[in-house]
């Protein structure tokens, strides 16, 4: 696997490329904003494989557009089909980022290649991203990219302003938002957490996440309060790799960092 640039009428495309069975996604982006997009926007598509409930989604094809243009953004994302496998779920994802920060965002399943996905005139909306939910760079800092809401290994670091701690033998508190059928994953500590999640713009919400029922002789309690708090999360905040959930009130009850799952 390689990243491959080429250049052509000013645009300058990086391409996630692949040798042993090279094929193309085509399709446009849109978005319902009547803005246009700034000429130093850059567009990010992905090809990712969602099968695993508890994993972060494996990239297996991705496009790097800059400047992004202007929608409808016609594309095509190469992929190596030799690597796709039958009864597994791929998505197409995009983002448009300017400078760093994200703008806009696909929120909803795109499914491709398997199961019923095109590969031809797929289709992929994008959200824009509220200025605070995205996470104000401070002046003077250099620009850092944010990471995806979605599909991110979150790992939870404070519960109400207090630091989480592992009890030994135990994961770490966690949570995966996964673009699959907007349902959300990951670790209280003890017990498993499934659940669903709804996403518009700054807002999100979970319902319906339960934990399996193992009793540990440590944490329980903590478990228990992010379970508790996770009802209350009414919006979202990413700057860099760190994630805050907020109540209604505007604070942070839960935050967390990204991990990179090797």
């Amino acid at each position: 696997m390689a990243i491959r640039l080429r250049h052509a009428l000013g645009v300058t495309l990086m391409i996630l490329t692949t040798h042993a069975g090279a094929a193309t996604i085509s399709g446009t982006v849109t978005y319902l904003d009547r803005s246009a997009l700034p000429p130093d926007a850059t567009l990010e598509i992905t090809v990712e494989d969602v099968s695993l409930a508890d994993a972060p989604a494996k990239i297996v094809g991705r496009l790097v557009r800059m400047p992004a243009g202007q929608v409808p953004i016609a594309f095509e994302v190469p992929y190596d089909a030799s690597a796709i496998v039958p009864h597994h779920r791929y998505s197409l994802r995009a983002r448009v980022t300017v400078h760093g920060q994200l703008r806009f965002i696909s929120t909803t399943h795109t499914p491709v290649l398997t199961m019923g996905g095109s590969t031809a005139g797929v289709a992929v909306q994008l959200q824009r991203v509220n200025a605070a939910a995205a996470g104000a760079q401070q002046p003077g800092a250099p620009p850092r990219p944010d990471r995806t809401l979605v599909n991110t290994y979150w790992k939870l670091v404070q519960l109400r302003g207090a630091p989480v701690t592992v009890a030994p033998n135990q994961r770490e508190p966690h949570l995966i938002l996964q673009m699959q059928g907007n349902r959300v994953v990951g670790s209280g500590g003890c017990n498993r957490l499934t659940g669903s999640y709804t996403l518009n713009g700054d807002f999100v919400g979970f319902g319906g996440v339960a934990a399996t029922r193992m009793a540990c002789p440590g944490g329980m309690e903590q478990e228990g309060a992010f379970l508790r708090a996770l009802g209350e999360v009414k919006s979202w905040r990413v700057r860099g790799d760190e994630l805050a959930l907020l109540d209604d009130a505007n604070a942070a009850i839960l935050q967390f960092v990204a991990v990179d799952l090797r």
